[in-house]
């Protein structure tokens, strides 16, 4: 959960318009995955000034994250079996999602392939 000066950042970035977008799923599948933090945002390669910002933001963000996960401490064996199911269910989750779409864009040969590799 990120609040304070880390959710200031990233809505400022998000609402500055134009050349930084936001990327929100059409697929409700999807974003019943995703994390509530989960912000997808893009910029054209040319505008060295928008990839500029996202870097920056994505510095601290992820430098966020690591001092969580650094400080964290460690599971209980029934806790970290907790955690594993639930990311096993994310993944198949996931992985038939990507299967459907995949053969709606690649053919059902190639998506078959590519989820049996994920």
């Amino acid at each position: 959960y990120y609040c304070g000066e880390r959710a200031s950042s990233w809505s400022a970035l998000q609402k500055s318009g134009g050349v930084i977008r936001t990327f929100l799923s059409g697929d409700a599948k999807v974003r019943a995955v995703q994390s509530p933090n989960a912000i997808g945002l893009s910029c054209s390669a040319d505008d060295a000034e928008s990839v500029r910002r996202l870097v920056e933001e994505l510095h601290a963000h992820c430098g966020v994250w690591l001092s969580w996960a650094l400080s964290a401490e460690l599971l209980d064996d029934a806790a970290a079996a907790t955690v594993a199911a639930r990311d096993v269910a994310v993944r198949e989750t996931l992985r038939d999602h990507e299967a459907a779409a995949g053969e709606r864009f690649m053919g059902a040969d190639v998506a078959n392939r590519l989820s049996r590799a994920m």
